[in-house]
């Protein structure tokens, strides 16, 4: 072999060492016989010239057939590709797929070669072309000008005796195998390839390695949205949606007497008027019994059913089983502490706690609350949900947004100021939040002030108020991203069901709120606060619960308090920097984690307005490591628990023996976030839920103030030096005059004042400074008109249309909405069956429903029923389809949907395959909405009108094709299904649903899966009906919804 010296080098090498060397030298890896780079290249060289060869034969015998045999190999291109080389490669992955990768892109293949195998050979290749013609007469497949091939011909390009399997008939199952190979993993690539013939012989090992490559890859796949799913990953606490079970649990062996009780008092007065008061407790010392009961085994007499015959037996037997039921709820709630000795608390005195320190070891606390605040480690909550005012009238006012000299005005006229003294227009929550901000202001600074975080709890029904209040004072200064809003929902009473033996919800009566524990409770779930967005015009809610955000801002303590305490509009009152210093001073010296402040009372009266008594328990064995002083930790124990015979007997006893003199909470706490974490992990169980009456119905409630009866607590109680100013009623309101005065007289609240700009002003701004239109009126609030909706329904003598009249009835709101059920006859002759047939559709339903007989002559009965629509201003139509189920045929001439062209109006179409029983409604109506860029306009709609949140309805948002080939949710559908979630309000129950699939089958497995009861879909306006909403009306199993919506901006 003759050697080449190559310039510059010191030794000689061969050409083919040099290109053995690029490869990887003498310890390269063997390459099998044919399978090498250089063999590849001329194999496919080979190929090339004779296609080219073929393909100049085809052109000069005939051009038509060439260029008809070129359309088909350009058509081959978009045909499922198998990988002409060995298993475990894809086409371009690597260097070995590279030349047939350019084979396949030059529109050539395997397949149009002829070749037998994948894995070919260039004697293979020469084989074929000397047993094959070199003319392309004799194409397998018949041009639009060529004859058609003799029987027994080759379908290949290189003639008959070319072996060519690819041409062949391919069984269903063999192709779906190589469809499979080439989408499948590799393990399965290998195996199909098996059992083909075609990757027979893989090694072992080779097969080893896939398998691990395979599994590498799915785990590296999975890795971000593991990790997604361990970052979004709520709380474990679960939501507290029903008290069914706690109500059973918490009257314990009294559950069936009380319901017994219960159930006796329905019967004797089911029309008993809901939301009755409950009877106020004794204002005196003597304890009052409201049953007759034995005081020493505190045993309770069995329900007497004996039948009354006269009204005033019947009031007599309803007093006493309504006061048989207070005396059981009283005494389960206050069995917790009657297993208990109570003591006098050892209260701190947080007015002398700078004298008592001394000035250095003061300041380095309060340096340590300076530090929090310029940090944003502390949380201020502001409980407003509850907070109302009574007027003289007897109306009840929310206290937040009522307007603070308008109160004045109304409670005390003569103590009203003139208008130049004050500053009219703020709310009293608007007054203590920019009590709030001075105070930060003057302790930390205004930069402390963009850091702190506030927590607002509010009603549902105070959302829309509160939010235009804070959007036109621009969040009083605070930041948005830091101003936190909770909302909390009312709650339905609930009935015993004596055949159940359980608690069942009553949606029609009155809802109550479920008090300040509830609120705490909202901290720990997903989703259920929410921060003003969109330049103050949308809700954007927290992902999480308010808990995780919190621990994310490294928040270390929160300062909890009420809108009714008006103490708190004083500067010193809205942030008590004693207090917080010397709650940090116990928790470091005494083990505190929550500090409550107290104040002296003299007698039960005042106690009781209070709703408070604050003990400690004998014996805590705590004490034994506190070595400075005697210190009992502080219990705060409410009035709802102090109503038994044997807790009032108690109570009493303890205001002898202190002589008269009481400790009551002022309800403002001092929290450790950690230690508040952990009392509320245990969810409802954490705290001691009151029995409540309202009427004939029963309650549960719960207290922030159950906390400090915790093992884990450890409650400081604070002696404060503020005045105890918690105003609930008009007779209080004079109490707190001269704190306004104060206020407004106050130069940095002027000035503060002067610098809020409204970011959205409203029509009429709330000025400053404005002089009343009348001073010894107060103003008439305009109460909110509800829109009625006229539902009418179409009937025939038919199953259908008995559904669609009990689903019109479900939809009805009481009160509100009319609906006219009518039937089109042909003659007078007919009026009688007519009517007979609308009595028998309106049987035991509404007496509000108005049914109507119509004859229509000579009318069509579509043009029949347009017309009474228009005449009663339809703006709901229910019809029943007994076709719906026979086929498109019988669904396209049907009258159902000839009304659906025709009309603008909502239509409900329901079937008798889909009925909707009204005892299902009556507990909720459970829709479902498709979303879509058009469907806005539904949306809005079916919250206005068929959406009622006192029912308890439930509204899905779903929408098809919202994943993409990952599996995963696609920016946009989680986009559109936020905003819908946020156009949909928070009253609303809404639930999304990300459906994957044809419409279908997706809508119809989410119907059945959700037990959806109606399915709302929006149809282009001015066109006709689409086919997919057609099927969606034959197939779907819920009655459905279609309403014209125009394509919006």
């Amino acid at each position: 072999m003759s050697k080449v010296k190559a310039f510059g080098e010191a030794e000689w090498v061969s050409e083919k060492t040099k290109e053995l060397d690029k490869l990887g030298g003498k310890n390269r890896p063997p390459v099998k016989r044919g399978d090498s780079l250089k063999m590849k290249l001329q194999w496919l060289e080979e190929g090339l010239q004779h296609t080219q060869k073929i393909a100049t034969a085809s052109l000069k015998k005939d051009d038509n057939n060439a260029k008809w045999e070129l359309k088909q190999q350009e058509k081959r291109k978009h045909l499922p590709k198998v990988a002409p080389m060995a298993f475990g490669r894809r086409i371009g992955e690597g260097g070995e797929a590279g030349p047939r990768k350019a084979l396949v892109d030059s529109g050539l293949s395997v397949r149009s070669l002829g070749l037998n195998s994948a894995r070919a050979t260039p004697d293979e290749l020469a084989r074929s072309e000397a047993s094959s013609p070199r003319s392309g007469s004799q194409g397998s497949r018949a041009s639009p000008t060529s004859s058609a091939a003799p029987s027994g011909g080759s379908s290949s390009p290189l003639g008959p005796g070319a072996l060519s399997p690819y041409n062949a008939p391919m069984p269903a199952g063999k192709r779906q195998s190589i469809v499979m190979l080439r989408r499948g993993s590799m393990a399965r690539k290998s195996l199909m390839g098996a059992q083909l013939g075609l990757g027979k012989g893989i090694p072992q090992w080779r097969q080893n390695i896939t398998r691990a490559k395979t599994k590498f890859r799915a785990v590296m796949k999975a890795m971000p949205a593991l990790k997604r799913a361990i970052k979004s990953k709520g709380s474990n606490i679960p939501r507290l949606d029903s008290f069914g079970l706690m109500l059973e649990s918490a009257l314990g062996t009294d559950l069936e007497r009380f319901g017994d009780y219960q159930t006796r008092l329905v019967k004797l007065n089911p029309k008993l008027a809901e939301g009755v008061a409950p009877a106020a407790p004794s204002t005196n010392n003597t304890p009052v019994s409201a049953a007759p009961v034995n005081a020493t085994s505190g045993t309770v007499p069995p329900a007497d059913h004996t039948d009354a015959t006269t009204p005033e037996a019947d009031a007599e037997e309803r007093a006493k089983a309504l006061n048989m039921m207070r005396m059981l709820a009283n005494r389960q709630n206050s069995r917790w502490l009657e297993a208990k000795e109570w003591d006098m608390p050892y209260t701190f005195d947080a007015t002398k706690f700078p004298t008592l320190l001394g000035g250095e070891e003061y300041s380095k606390y309060k340096q340590q609350v300076v530090d929090m605040l310029k940090a944003g480690q502390l949380v201020v909550q502001m409980l407003a949900a509850e907070e109302t005012i009574s007027m003289p009238d007897g109306s009840r006012k929310a206290t937040f947004t009522q307007e603070t000299w308008d109160m004045v005005r109304w409670c005390c006229p003569n103590r009203l100021l003139a208008t130049g003294e004050r500053i009219d227009g703020l709310s009293i929550g608007g007054r203590q939040l920019l009590a709030l901000r001075l105070a930060v202001e003057k302790l930390a600074g205004s930069e402390a002030v963009g850091k702190m975080t506030l927590l607002l709890h509010l009603a549902e029904e105070m959302e829309e108020p509160v939010l235009a209040d804070l959007r036109a004072h621009n969040l009083y200064g605070f930041d948005r991203e830091n101003f936190i809003i909770v909302p909390q929902v009312r709650r339905f009473g609930y009935r015993f069901h004596a055949d159940g033996k359980r608690f069942d919800r009553v949606t029609d009566s009155e809802a109550w709120l479920s008090g300040s524990g509830y609120a705490l409770q909202q901290l720990t779930w997903d989703r259920e606060a929410y921060i003003m967005a969109n330049n103050y015009t949308a809700r954007s809610f927290l992902p999480g619960s308010v808990m995780e955000h919190l621990k994310a801002k490294n928040v270390q303590w929160m300062v909890s308090g009420r809108t009714a305490d008006l103490a708190r509009c004083g500067i010193e009152g809205a942030l008590e920097v004693d207090c917080l210093a010397y709650t940090l001073k116990l928790a470091q010296e005494r083990g505190a984690n929550m500090s409550c402040e107290v104040k002296a009372v003299e007698g039960l009266i005042a106690a009781r307005q209070q709703n408070s008594v604050m003990v400690s328990t004998k014996g805590d064995t705590r004490a034994q490591r506190l070595p400075k002083e005697t210190c009992r930790f502080g219990t705060d124990l409410k009035f709802a628990d102090l109503q038994s015979v044997k807790s009032t007997k108690w109570i009493n006893d303890f205001v002898a023996s202190s002589n008269n003199q009481l400790v009551v909470s002022t309800d403002r706490y001092i929290f450790q976030m950690s230690a508040l974490v952990t009392l509320l992990s245990k969810g409802p169980q954490g705290f001691h839920a009151d029995i409540d009456l309202h009427g004939q119905q029963v309650y549960l409630s719960f207290h922030m103030a159950d906390l400090t009866a915790a093992p884990q607590a450890c409650c400081a109680p604070l002696l404060s030096k503020l005045p105890l100013l918690t105003v609930r009623t008009h007779k209080q309101v004079d109490e707190a005059v001269p704190l306004l005065v104060a206020q407004d007289k106050n130069p940095a609240f002027h000035k503060v004042v002067s610098g809020l700009k409204a970011v959205h002003p409203p029509r009429n701004p709330m000025g400053l400074r404005v002089q009343p239109a009348n001073l010894t009126k107060p103003k008439q609030e305009a109460a909110p008109v509800q829109q009625g909706l006229s539902i009418m329904v179409f009937v025939s003598d038919n199953e259908a249309s008995q559904h669609a009249v009990n689903l019109a009835a479900a939809l009805a709101r009481q009160d509100v909405d009319s609906v006219h059920v009518m039937h089109a006859c042909t003659n007078e002759g007919t009026i009688p069956d007519a009517q007979k047939l609308m009595a028998r559709f309106t049987q035991g339903l509404s007496s509000k429903i108005n049914s109507e007989v119509m004859v229509r002559g000579t009318q069509s009965v579509v043009d029949c029923l347009l017309d009474y629509a228009a005449k009663h201003k339809a703006g709901l139509i229910v019809m029943g389809s007994q076709q719906m189920t026979k086929g498109d045929a019988a669904l396209t001439s049907s009258i159902t949907l000839a009304v659906l062209k025709r009309t603008d109006a909502p239509v409900v179409v329901t079937k008798p395959s889909t009925p909707v029983p009204l005892e299902c409604m009556s507990r909720g109506m459970r829709a479902m909405l498709a979303v879509e860029h058009t469907a806005r306009p539904l949306l809005k709609w079916l919250n206005t009108h068929l959406i009622t949140v006192p029912r308890g309805d439930k509204l899905f948002l779903a929408r098809v094709g919202a994943k993409d080939a990952k599996a995963q949710e696609d920016h946009t559908t989680k986009q559109m299904l936020e905003q819908f979630a946020d156009l949909a309000g928070k009253k609303v129950h809404v639930e999304k649903r990300s459906l994957v699939g044809a419409q279908l089958e997706a809508f119809g497995a989410a119907v059945r899966q959700d037990d959806v009861h109606l399915l709302a879909i929006a149809v282009p306006h001015n066109q006709p009906v689409p086919q997919q909403a057609i099927d969606m009306l034959r197939t779907a199993k819920a009655a459905v919804l279609l309403m014209k919506c125009k394509p919006t901006a």
